[in-house]
């Protein structure tokens, strides 16, 4: 766990002993479902590639607080966020919140 680098004299959730929580963030870029995989591809490159960038990445992180560490593909990132999914709704479901589709 790590501090926002803007909020540096800000704890962390575990350093304030909440160990079990769970919230991270993350940034995604979607296309329309059934874009052909040579785009999808392309896409993914160019993202990384700008994320990679020295400069770009600084901006970012001084700006927004948005860590450009890391580079995923999208294979990686459709199974991050079917996981996240399953997440929220076992929780959802423990905590009885409304609004649940029926299974």
């Amino acid at each position: 766990m790590t501090r926002f680098p803007s909020l540096p004299d800000v704890p962390t959730m575990h350093e304030l002993g909440y160990t079990d929580v769970v919230a991270d963030v993350f940034y995604g870029l979607y296309v329309t479902k059934g874009t052909p995989a040579p785009v999808v591809e392309a896409l993914s490159s160019l993202l990384n590639k700008a994320r990679s960038n020295p400069a770009t990445a600084t901006r970012l992180l001084d700006q927004f607080n948005f860590n450009t560490g890391g580079s995923d593909t999208p294979v990686v990132f459709q199974q991050y966020m079917e996981e996240e999914y399953a997440r929220f709704e076992r929780l959802a479901e423990e905590l009885q919140l409304v609004g649940m589709k029926d299974k």
